[in-house]
């Protein structure tokens, strides 16, 4: 057994991200959302879907 799994898709962090990068005023580009998703502590698997 490999312990407890926690994934989402890439573009979850596509919503709400002024909380994060308060001067961006477009989408954010698939790389920053997957430095966002690599901050997230527990996460083992991003769907890129």
């Amino acid at each position: 057994m490999l312990g407890s799994r926690f994934a989402t898709r890439v573009y979850s962090f596509a919503s709400g991200v002024t909380g994060y990068w308060p001067d961006l005023s477009f989408n954010p580009s698939l790389e920053q959302m997957a430095r966002l998703a690599a901050s997230v502590d527990g996460l083992t698997e991003l769907d890129l879907n």
